[in-house]
């Protein structure tokens, strides 16, 4: 019934707690970060080879084409995990057995796991997709990071938006008739 109401009204009504932290929120939700540890949390087919490249991008035009093979990767590993999945066709029966025992003894069943992988897999392509879209749109408001991560060493490379301010139009203030910020 609850639906039927709003509805109705055909009201669009955003509301935004914390609103100073939404630029911040934006200009990561827009940025691009890879680092060590994402290529290898997707067990990438190529991952030895992008994490030896990723040391050497230093400039925006290296980024991108380091993230053109990144896509690549990605898109022939889904294939791969897919097919796997594919050709490995389970029972019923079987399916269940494995889960039992992965819950018994605290692992992940693998079919699971690939599923996860796949999920990451396919988030992380669309948010290459948007990036490189927004990157050619407008390639003066962005900004290349180099970071060393203190734990690990590694080094982490993002392209953030100088300004943040176009994409909130576009993806939150466009699609509402009334804002509140509180």
């Amino acid at each position: 019934n609850e639906n039927n109401i709003i509805n109705q009204r055909n009201s669009r009504v955003l509301i935004v707690d914390e609103c100073h932290e939404l630029d911040t929120v934006m200009s990561d939700f827009i940025s691009m970060k890879i680092t060590p540890n994402v290529i290898d949390r997707l067990h990438l087919n190529s991952a030895e080879l992008l994490k030896k490249k990723l040391v050497g991008v230093e400039t925006k035009d290296e980024f991108m084409t380091y993230l053109d093979e990144v896509l690549k990767d990605l898109l022939h590993t889904k294939d791969s995990i897919e097919n796997d999945m594919l050709s490995e066709p389970n029972k019923p029966f079987v399916t269940r057995r494995n889960n039992r025992l992965s819950n018994l003894n605290g692992t992940q069943n693998k079919d699971l796991n690939k599923l996860s992988i796949l999920t990451d897999i396919e988030q992380l392509i669309s948010k290459i997709d948007l990036f490189k879209g927004e990157y050619k749109n407008d390639k003066d408001n962005w900004v290349i990071e180099r970071n060393k991560n203190e734990k690990n060493g590694n080094i982490e490379i993002s392209m953030e938006p100088i300004w943040a301010y176009n994409y909130l139009n576009k993806y939150v203030w466009s699609k509402y008739d009334k804002v509140i910020l509180i």
